[in-house]
């Protein structure tokens, strides 16, 4: 397969493993949806 990966959806079961996940792709642009959160690399 060849290309870019543009984004990666990780799934969370609390509230806690949701902070920790947050803050080590606070780098990235993040989306927080009800089970998920939806991590989208920059583009620079």
């Amino acid at each position: 397969m060849i290309g870019n990966t543009v984004c990666v959806a990780i799934p969370y079961k609390s509230f806690k493993e949701k902070i920790r996940i947050t803050k080590k792709y606070q780098h990235c642009k993040i989306g927080i949806y009800k089970d998920f959160i939806l991590v989208i690399n920059k583009e620079d």
